[in-house]
């Protein structure tokens, strides 16, 4: 996991790291995918349909 929040933390802010980490945390996000240098996940919301980031 330190590996993604690494590469995370070229392309996001620490706030945003630490409110996808709260989502990981609760449950809220499907398992990773990377795909080349990028990284896919299902994530649900408050919204009743999961949707991709």
């Amino acid at each position: 996991m330190t590996a993604i929040i690494a590469l995370l933390s070229q392309n996001a802010t620490h706030q945003s790291i630490q409110h996808g980490q709260s989502y990981f945390r609760d449950g809220a996000v499907g398992q990773l995918v990377r795909r080349g240098d990028e990284l896919e996940a299902d994530v649900e919301g408050a919204e009743l349909d999961p949707y991709r980031v």
